[in-house]
């Protein structure tokens, strides 16, 4: 994933959850339900999801999420989400401004 150093995303997931998440856990973090949360782990088509899949251990019946691959999965999407806005002016004169965003 992203590295291999303890973040802040890392360190609050131990604080708050410890080692391992639980799929209520994770769809917390996510502010969604856990129904969406195993939806899109069944999918395997976001980028968040298949960062899930990765982190995914079975104990037993139970399923659980190493915090360490959550923190990763959270960090490398933040990376990717942040939105660089560009101002351009136009060609006229009554002080209109252009915005585009690029993802």
């Amino acid at each position: 994933m992203t590295n291999t150093a303890n973040t802040e995303t890392y360190e609050y997931l131990l604080e708050q959850y410890g080692p391992l998440l639980t799929i209520k856990h994770v769809a917390e973090l996510m502010h969604t339900t856990p129904r969406v949360i195993c939806r899109a782990i069944n999918r395997n088509r976001q980028s968040f999801a298949v960062g899930l899949v990765s982190a995914k251990r079975k104990l037993g019946r139970r399923v659980y999420f190493e915090a360490r691959r959550v923190a990763d999965v959270i960090d490398e999407d933040r990376e990717k989400s942040v939105l660089f806005i560009k101002s351009e002016r136009k060609g006229n004169d009554n002080g209109n401004e252009k915005i585009s965003i690029e993802i």
